[in-house]
């Protein structure tokens, strides 16, 4: 699962050639070498290295909760303790529960979508930022209303950019023209760029006159955008012109 192995971690180098049963007693010691050791056992296979994981996910300690958890997103065979991956999404630690979303996308775990979504109205703008970008993964249609309801409302103009992030991953022919009405007045020149590639994909006659608007945008990349979705709407009609 793990596409990245760190040579260093939090100061440390990280012992992968060392045995599991070394790592387990190093994980549970004091000092950064336990941190090191814990994602040293996230890359190796072995039944016994998840168990130690696992194991570590129940420490009273929010850090080694948070590590081990964050160590199983990442395991060969992270998707078997998924149970734990649940039980994080709970816990009293929003770091650890932030941890949790990403251990869920990461693995892929269906099972974690609902906790997933309720997420995205915590109070907590960094657990929203990280369960809307656990989404991408984990998405399901009816997932939209939520979304786009952070894009539309949050406070936070960091989670405001995620939620439309997702949603520019996953929108679909059912919601397009919302999400093409809200993107084509958006402040952010990369979000009506987006709007214009929502007309291309989906567009028809209706959005002319917003397709225009943003034809004389004052951003190039949204003019250039733009003006390509207008010129493949010319070309369409000739050919279909052509050929009745």
């Amino acid at each position: 699962m793990a596409t990245f192995k760190p040579r260093i971690w939090n100061g440390v180098p990280v012992p992968y050639d060392e045995p599991v049963g070394v790592l387990r007693d190093m994980a549970v010691g004091p000092g950064p070498e336990a941190w090191a050791a814990i994602r040293a056992l996230a890359e190796k296979p072995e039944a016994e290295a998840l168990a130690a994981l696992v194991e570590l996910a129940h420490s009273p300690d929010p850090y080694r909760r948070r590590a081990a958890v964050e160590a199983i997103g990442l395991h060969p065979s992270g998707r078997t303790a998924s149970e734990m991956v649940d039980r994080a999404l709970q816990d009293r630690d929003g770091p650890t529960v932030r941890t949790a979303a990403q251990a869920a996308a990461n693995l892929g775990l269906d099972g974690a979508h609902d906790q997933v979504l309720s997420l995205v109205e915590a109070s907590d703008e960094a657990t929203r930022l990280v369960a809307l970008s656990a989404l991408e993964a984990l998405w399901r249609p009816s997932d939209f209303e939520a979304v786009f309801g952070r894009y539309r409302h949050d406070p936070c103009d960091e989670v405001r950019r995620q939620a439309a992030w997702t949603l520019h991953r996953h929108v679909d022919a059912e919601h397009w023209e919302r999400v093409f009405s809200a993107w084509s007045v958006d402040p952010l020149p990369r979000h009506r760029v987006w709007a214009c590639e929502l007309a291309g994909r989906f567009g028809t006659g209706a959005i002319g006159p917003a397709l225009e608007a943003l034809r004389a945008d004052p951003d190039g990349h949204v003019r250039r955008a733009a003006d390509q979705v207008a010129a493949g709407s010319d070309a369409r009609r000739r050919d279909q012109a052509a050929g009745g």
